[in-house]
C-alpha cells in the first residue's frame, strides 16, 4: 500500500518500484473469504496480523498519512468480513476491541470505528457478547470524553436492542454522574448526550408501533437521568445547559417533543 501510495504521488520513483502482481486489499480479503471454505486455519494469524497493522500504523508516521489510512480500511473489513462468517473468533474480536478502548492506546478509536461498524451490520451477531462490552463499562470513569462518546455510539444498537444491556449502561452511568470528582461527571454527562441524540434520531426511524413505543421510553429515560443532572452543582448544570443547547439546534430535535420538555 505504501508503495503504490509513492507510486502514484511520485512519478519519478515509478520505474523503481516492481510492479505488484495483485492488489494487497483484494488479496487479504480474497483469503478470509476463501477461509470460510477449509482454510480457517489461517483466520487466526489473519486475524492478529490485521490487529498489529491497525496497531502500528495508529503509532507510527514511518508511512504516509494515505497508505496508513488504507491499511487501516484494508483491516477493518477484513476484520468485519472475519466476524461475520467465523463464530470462533468473534469473541476474541470483541476482547481486542475493548482491551483497546480501555487502556485508551493511540488505535482505540479506530477500533471504536470497527465496533460500531459490527453493530450495526448485525447487532444479533454482536450480542451474544455484550457481556465483554459491558464488564468494559467499569472503566467509564477514566475514560475521556472523547472515548465515551465514540464507545457510546459504537453500542448504540445494543443500547436499543437489548434490555439488559440498556439497564447496565444505564445503571453506571447513573453511578457517575453521582460520583464525587466533576471531571468524571462531565465525562459521563457527555455520554449521556450521546444517547440522548441517538435515541432521538432513533424516533425519526421508520418502525412499527411497538418499537416506536420502546425507543420513545427509552428517550424518556435517559431524558429523566438529564432532569437529575440539572439539579448538580453549577459546573454540571451549565455543561448540560450547553450541551442540551447544541443538541436542540440539530434539525431532528426542533420538532422533538420530549427534548422539548427538558426546559421547562
Amino acid at each position: 500500500m505504501h508503495d503504490e501510495d509513492m507510486r502514484v504521488g511520485m512519478v519519478w520513483v515509478r520505474p523503481y518500484l516492481l510492479e505488484s502482481g495483485s492488489d494487497a486489499q483484494e488479496l487479504l480479503h480474497a483469503v478470509v473469504e476463501r477461509s470460510s471454505y477449509g482454510w480457517d486455519q489461517v483466520t487466526q494469524s489473519l486475524i492478529q496480523l490485521c490487529l498489529n497493522t491497525m496497531d502500528y500504523t495508529a503509532r507510527r508516521n514511518t508511512y504516509s498519512p494515505v497508505a496508513c489510512t488504507q491499511a487501516r480500511q484494508t483491516c477493518t473489513r477484513v476484520l468485519q468480513t472475519a466476524f461475520a462468517t467465523h463464530e470462533f473468533v468473534r469473541g476474541e474480536i470483541v476482547d481486542q476491541i475493548m482491551n483497546r478502548v480501555v487502556f485508551q492506546t493511540k488505535s482505540h478509536m479506530h477500533f471504536l470505528d470497527l465496533l460500531q461498524l459490527l453493530a450495526a451490520n448485525d447487532v444479533d451477531t454482536v450480542r451474544p457478547y455484550s457481556t465483554k462490552i459491558i464488564d468494559a463499562l467499569d472503566s467509564i470513569s477514566v475514560m475521556s470524553s472523547r472515548t465515551l462518546e465514540g464507545l457510546v455510539r459504537a453500542i448504540a444498537p445494543l443500547f436499543f436492542d437489548d434490555v439488559q444491556f440498556r439497564s447496565s449502561l444505564i445503571l453506571v452511568l447513573r453511578k457517575i454522574l453521582f460520583a464525587h470528582g466533576v471531571d468524571e461527571r462531565r465525562v459521563a454527562l457527555s455520554g449521556l448526550f450521546v444517547l440522548i441524540s441517538c435515541a432521538a434520531q432513533s424516533l425519526d426511524c421508520e418502525a412499527g408501533q411497538r418499537q416506536s413505543n420502546v425507543r420513545l421510553a427509552v428517550l424518556l429515560e435517559v431524558l429523566g437521568l438529564l432532569r437529575r443532572c440539572l439539579t448538580q452543582q453549577p459546573e454540571i448544570r451549565k455543561a448540560a445547559y450547553d450541551q442540551l443547547s447544541t443538541l436542540l439546534d440539530e434539525p431532528f430535535a426542533r420538532n422533538n417533543a420530549a427534548l422539548l420538555s427538558t426546559l421547562h
